[in-house]
């Protein structure tokens, strides 16, 4: 997505200046996969990734991949994390017991 950010801070003003200032940064997971696993179980994160999260004060995790399939139950040690996204597959419709387009949201406390 780096590579994208000249052409989105085209169409987006706010995020170029959010990105400029430093509130916003875009940092690679170590992973060419589009998901995150933060269980521990998959592929390691980048040393980057872990530096820059290590004082975060809460994460959010969005998206059906991210949120849902890798990381519904991972534990984060030591911050609070908001899970957010729409099932998308049948198959992780049924081990969730929902249905297509069917959201879930999941806050987990540290």
């Amino acid at each position: 997505i780096v590579t994208l950010l000249p052409d989105i801070f085209c169409e987006d003003g706010l995020l170029e200046e959010l990105v400029g200032s430093g509130r916003l940064r875009f940092v690679p997971s170590g992973s060419d996969l589009p998901v995150i696993d933060l269980s521990g179980s998959g592929n390691p994160l980048s040393e980057e990734l872990m530096e820059e999260a290590k004082d975060a004060d809460f994460v959010v995790l969005e998206g059906m991949g991210r949120s849902i399939e890798t990381n519904l139950d991972a534990h984060l040690i030591g911050v609070d994390s908001l899970r957010i996204g729409m099932v998308k597959h049948e198959e992780v419709a049924r081990c969730l017991g929902t249905t297509l387009k069917d959201c879930v949201v999941k806050f987990c406390v540290a």
